[in-house]
């Protein structure tokens, strides 16, 4: 049992890959480059408090 993709059918199955990804890419092109965070802060839960942003501020 051959478990590779024989050549012709590689590069079908590349060229439906790369249609496919092209639409998506159209429809959903990803978050816009403007509204980057600057910083990520990490905390259990248990440090989670409803004035948490105010007092890591």
């Amino acid at each position: 049992m051959s478990t590779s993709i024989p050549a012709n059918k590689k590069d079908e199955l590349f060229n439906k890959l790369k249609n496919a990804n092209t639409a998506f890419q159209q429809i959903y092109p990803g978050d816009r480059t403007e509204r980057q965070p600057v910083h990520t802060l990490y905390g259990g839960a248990n440090l989670f408090k409803y004035d948490a942003a105010k007092a890591w501020d």
